[in-house]
């Protein structure tokens, strides 16, 4: 039997994996993320919407079509959070920084909805379990006044 040592957990760099964007006439990168952005990342959406609604979202089964007129803006600016946190170049780095969050906000729609879906899927957030989960912990353990450990320009 083999166990790992220690410095075998050490994160390697994640760099990302190509994904096509036809709509834009090229690839990115999109990077997987690590245990701790894929929590805070699903904990960051399951405050946004009704955890049926995002799921379904996640999943394509469903649109922002449905939703309140005070929650497609904050849908659409978590999206853009998402998305310049998950596209990367070829060495691992992130391509878009907090300064850039107006570039992706003027993204086309259908564009943002491709990568925002491309990347929950390869990051296991459309997984039937993983919403309503981050729900019922937030719930439980996050009062109004907390923050999560997400970037100091993402928390209002």
């Amino acid at each position: 039997m083999n166990f790992l040592k220690k410095d075998q957990f050490k994160s390697p760099k994640i760099i990302g994996e190509p994904f096509e964007v036809v709509l834009l006439g090229g690839y990115v990168n999109i990077k997987k993320w690590s245990g701790l952005e894929r929590a805070n990342n699903v904990m960051l959406l399951a405050q946004m919407v009704d955890n049926d609604d995002l799921k379904d979202i996640a999943e394509g089964k469903k649109t922002t079509s449905g939703l309140d007129n005070k929650t497609i803006p904050k849908l659409y600016e978590t999206m853009c959070k998402i998305i310049m946190s998950s596209l990367c170049d070829e060495s691992g780095e992130l391509v878009f920084s907090n300064d850039d969050l107006d570039i992706l906000k003027s993204l086309d729609g259908d564009v943002m909805d491709i990568l925002f879906k491309e990347i929950t899927t390869r990051n296991g957030i459309n997984q039937e379990t993983a919403i309503p989960e981050a729900t019922k912990n937030l719930e439980t353990t996050q009062s109004k006044d907390s923050t999560l450990n997400l970037p100091e320009s993402w928390v209002e």
